[in-house]
């Protein structure tokens, strides 16, 4: 997988299309917990002991600010880069 884009991701307890998120995998600089709501699914879920500097493969659309711990939050957009 190809990321041609990374965004800072601020966690939120909004759930609301201004929060939404575009992002196609995260990568946590701080380990932790991450509570997200996947593109899919109709409601948040805890994901516990998210290590530090791997890039996870999940299309998120909401990061919960109530039960994160984890910190430093990337968002990677894929893509193809053009010439």
């Amino acid at each position: 997988m190809t990321y041609i884009n990374a965004i800072e991701i601020t966690p939120s307890d909004l759930l609301d299309a201004d929060h939404e998120l575009h992002v196609d995998a995260i990568v946590l600089d701080a380990s932790g917990t991450l509570v997200c709501q996947l593109w899919g699914d109709s409601a948040p879920v805890s994901i516990e002991g998210l290590a530090a500097g791997r890039i996870y493969p999940l299309q998120v659309k909401y990061i919960k600010f109530t039960g994160t711990d984890a910190s430093d939050i990337i968002g990677l957009r894929a893509g193809r880069m053009s010439t």
